[in-house]
């Protein structure tokens, strides 16, 4: 009886075998991304210092600024019919030379009988935050912020104010707070996809500093620049 006879299996192509080790390197690469992904990914959970970085200082920054953020919004908001909650909130929001002006009763008054007259509302709305410097042993920092306002007039029109500002906080019981505020630049007008916000829910929204040539309400920051 004679034994079966086999076809020895054709040698396969040098273009097919280059192609499926390139395959078999890109699976590797992923796999072993993965694998280090998912190592970083458990690091930074646990909190560990590491070559990725120290998770006190992310928390520390992260930290600093949301302050800063939350000092933005109270140094730049103006609500006339309600100076005493406004100034209260700049208060809280500063130290330094900053606070030291508002100690004084007869500055307070002062601020709040200008911001009455003027009858201008500003709601700010932090569009950028960074942190410049940040030291947070010697519990100082400086961050730059861009700001979105809504500037409403007494007669009830809004335009849009485009802010930058840069703020020096300094660290107090734990909480970052502003001592110098300085402004960057400042503009009117509308931005593609801005929406304006009116005092009156039920008014029509319009920009009289650019669409129709006129003024801008009074804008200002109750807390200096």
């Amino acid at each position: 009886m004679n034994a079966p006879t086999t076809t020895p299996p054709e040698p396969m192509p040098k273009t097919r075998k280059r192609a499926l080790a390139a395959v078999c390197a890109l699976l590797v690469l992923a796999l072993v991304g993965a694998v280090v992904g998912g190592a970083m990914w458990a690091v930074a959970a646990l909190g560990n210092d590491t070559p990725f970085g120290n998770a006190d200082a992310v928390a520390q920054r992260e930290q600093f600024l949301a302050d800063a953020t939350q000092a933005a919004m109270s140094l730049t908001t103006v609500t006339p019919d309600e100076t005493d909650a406004m100034i209260a909130n700049i208060q809280s929001a500063s130290t330094g030379g900053l606070a030291a002006d508002l100690e004084d009763a007869s500055v307070r008054e002062q601020l709040a009988n200008d911001i009455k007259a003027r009858g201008v509302t500003q709601i700010p709305t932090v569009v950028s935050i960074s942190a410049s410097k940040l030291d947070a042993d010697a519990g100082s920092g400086q961050a730059l912020v861009f700001i979105a306002q809504t500037v409403t007039g007494d007669t009830g029109e809004s335009v849009l104010r485009r802010q930058g500002i840069s703020l020096d906080l300094a660290q107090v019981d734990g909480v970052w707070k502003v001592s110098t505020m300085s402004q960057l630049f400042e503009g009117f007008g509308t931005m593609p996809g801005a929406t304006l916000a009116p005092a009156d829910p039920d008014a029509t929204a319009t920009d009289p500093g650019v669409s129709t040539g006129g003024s801008a309400p009074a804008a200002e920051n109750p807390a200096g620049s």
